[in-house]
Formats: C-alpha cells, structure tokens, sequence
C-alpha cells in the first residue's frame, strides 16, 4: 500500500492552507499545479479551466523542459489560449464527462477509445508523454469548472511509470479542494470586473460624458499598471493601481459642464474652479476601510502636483508627492497629449515625447520618465491597441454612415 511520506504530509496540509487563503485566481491556479507535481511525483501538468464551451488554457508546468507558464507571467501567448470542448482529447473527455482518465501510456491509446493523444506538442519539444492522469475539477453542484491534467510520474528510481488508484484518490481529494478554492476566487474576481465596470461608468461621468473618456480611464489604468511593474511594485501593488488610476479625475463631479467642456481656452476664474477637483475627489473617497479606495483618493489629490512643486492643489514637490501620485501625473499627461480632447486634436508621437522628456525633473519624477522611458514599447503598444485601433474603427464606422 502506497502511502505519503512526513514531507508530502506536509505539502498537502500546506496546499489545504494555500487554497483557502489565496484569492488570486492567476496564482492559486499556478500553486495548485505546482503542488499537486509535486507531491504525486509529475514531470509535467497543465490546468485548464472551463468557460462555457470552451477550455482555457490556464498554468503549465514542465520540468523535463524546465517551463512554467501561468498568469503570473505577463504577455506569454500562451496565457488563455482556448479550445473547444470534444471527447476527442484526453482533457475534453474529462470536461464533457466528469469522468477521470488514467492512461498507462498516451501513445498506446486503443483506436476504440472515444478519445486520443495529439503528439504534436511531443514531436516539436523533442518531449515524450507516456502515464496521464485527467481530473474533472467540480463545484459543490457537480458540475465541471476545470480539468487538472499530469504527465509522466516518477518512481524513485527515476523511471516513468503509470499513475495508480492511491494517485487517483489522492488527487481526487485534492480536487475537490481547488475546485471550491477556483469557484471563490472566481466569484472575487467577478466582484472585481464589477468594481472596475462602477469605476469606469462612474468616472464617465465625471469628466466628458462621452465614449472617449471611458477609454481614457482604460488607458490610464493600464499606463499606471506597466509603469508601476517597471518600478518594482508587487503584483497586487501593481493591479490596486490598475483600478485606482481611473477614479483620478472623479472630483470633475462637481464641476459645472459649462467650465468643464468648454471648447476654447478658460479664463483664471474658470481655471481655479477646474483646479478644485483633486479636493472634491478627495472628499467623495474619503473615510473608506479599501486599500484600493485609499490608493484612489492619494491619487485624486495628488495627480495634478508637479515635482519642481508648481502644481496644485498643495504645490507640494519632490518626493513628498506619494509615488502613485506621481505615476499618475504622468501617465495623466501622457494620454492628455496623445489623443483627442474636445480642446485640441492629438499631437503626434514624437512632439509628445518631446514635451515628456522636457519636463523630466520639472513636471514630471526623474525616476518615474526613466521608468516611462524603459516600458516606452509596452506603453506605445497599449496606446496603438486602445487609442490608435480605435479612432481608426471609429472613422470607419462614420463614412459607412
């Protein structure tokens, strides 16, 4: 009779702890993977999880091949690549039937069988799969939410050989766990989507009531979101500015359409009514116990001060700006001059770089452009897909008219 050693006894009580405390989808996945490997003794496995007809590729793991794929890894091609659901592949059958799969060896599949094994990812990575076991990951309904697949277990001796009915049921067990872990991380990320929708509709209007500034707040939220990575911020860190970065301009609120929408240039008068809205942000996201409503209201009251100290509402300078206020400010000034305003047209790229790079250590942190300098490629990237891509649609649309 098989049993698990003190250190796999461990490693399950620690995924046990793991699962129930991790509600990051993009890295319970990965820690499920990653533990399951290891305690049974798999060379390889991939996760998937299920999306209406669809299985999408989620985390895989390979130590012969010494990759690890998962959304903690930013921009693989990878990541969320789907494929219809068929009893045809081994994880498809798992998916459409709720039935586990162990497989001696993939290549020695019996043609009778309903389901088969496509060697093409073997033959391009010079890789042999030989022992698979597939495990339907369930929610409390029944109903298939994932399928878990590991390849190739190890023997002590370090020889392949099948997975067996004590791998089947340990896993198994295992399953059931993650699968209520993947169900409530889900439900936090939907809450999140939720949050970020609210967000978006209310930061709308806010500002100019109009369709471009839903994609302004987009592409603020995703500026701040690279920059913050290139300065070393934890992937929370980093996401917390992805959803705070839109509520910058929320205290346009109060501000009258007559003041805020105005085509041609503001008098003093209007200008000082404009320079109140970091307090009225400030004010409307005050008080709360969020961490992410916190980071908000900093960068509400602080994306308008300049670094040489001449910007408002507090004309504080240097680094007594909090850094998210910084990073704000200029991604805030970035897409300002890049895109179309109902002020004024976009200025093309390299005058916009030109002002940029002028304010460095005015306007603008020194390390903050040095950050926006070295992300530069990933952050044109963002402006051609939300900004560039979209006039053009947008154009299109209007001569079809």
């Amino acid at each position: 009779m098989e049993h698990l050693n003190t250190q796999a006894l461990r490693d399950l009580l620690e995924v046990g702890v793991s699962l129930s405390s991790e509600t990051r989808l993009d890295r319970l996945l990965d820690n499920v993977l990653e533990k399951v490997r290891k305690i049974i003794d798999a060379d390889a496995g991939t996760l998937y999880v299920k999306e209406g007809n669809k299985l999408r590729f989620a985390a895989s793991q390979n130590d012969t091949l010494q990759t690890r794929v998962s959304a903690v890894e930013r921009g693989n091609p990878l990541l969320n690549m789907t494929f219809p659901i068929s009893k045809k592949s081994l994880s498809g059958y798992a998916a459409v039937t709720g039935e586990i799969l162990r497989i001696r060896d993939a290549y020695e599949i019996k043609k009778s069988e309903p389901y088969g094994f496509d060697r093409s990812f073997d033959k391009k990575n010079n890789y042999r799969t030989r022992s698979v076991l597939c495990v339907p990951l369930k929610d409390r309904e029944g109903q298939v939410i994932g399928v878990l697949q590991l390849i190739n277990n190890y023997n002590k001796q370090g020889k392949v050989v099948p997975f067996s009915e004590f791998h089947v049921e340990l896993v198994r067990s295992f399953a059931s766990q993650a699968a209520v872990a993947l169900t409530n991380s889900q439900l936090t990320e939907d809450l999140l989507d939720s949050y970020y929708d609210t967000v978006s509709r209310l930061a709308v209007v806010a500002e100019y009531k109009d369709k471009s500034t839903a994609m302004h707040i987009k592409r603020m939220g995703m500026y701040a979101q690279t920059l913050s990575y290139q300065l070393g911020f934890s992937q929370e860190d980093a996401e917390c500015l992805l959803y705070a970065a839109p509520m910058h301009d929320i205290g346009k609120v109060g501000i009258p359409d007559a003041v805020l929408m105005k085509p041609g240039k503001l008098t003093a008068a209007e200008r000082k009514v404009i320079e109140t809205h970091p307090q009225i942000g400030a004010k409307i996201l005050e008080g709360s116990k969020s961490e992410l409503i916190k980071t908000s209201r900093v960068i509400a009251m602080t994306h308008h001060e300049k670094w040489n100290g001449t910007g408002y509402p507090q004309q504080i300078k240097g680094k007594k700006i909090p850094l998210v206020g910084r990073i704000a400010a200029l991604t805030d000034v970035f897409d300002a001059l890049s895109t179309s305003r109902c002020y004024k047209n976009a200025f093309d790229m390299e005058r916009v770089l030109g002002i940029m790079r002028s304010e460095k250590g005015q306007h603008f942190c020194p390390t903050v452009m040095e950050a926006f300098e070295s992300a530069l490629d990933e952050i044109l990237s963002t402006y051609d897909r939300l900004y560039l891509k979209a006039e053009a649609k947008t154009k299109k649309l209007k001569i079809k008219k």
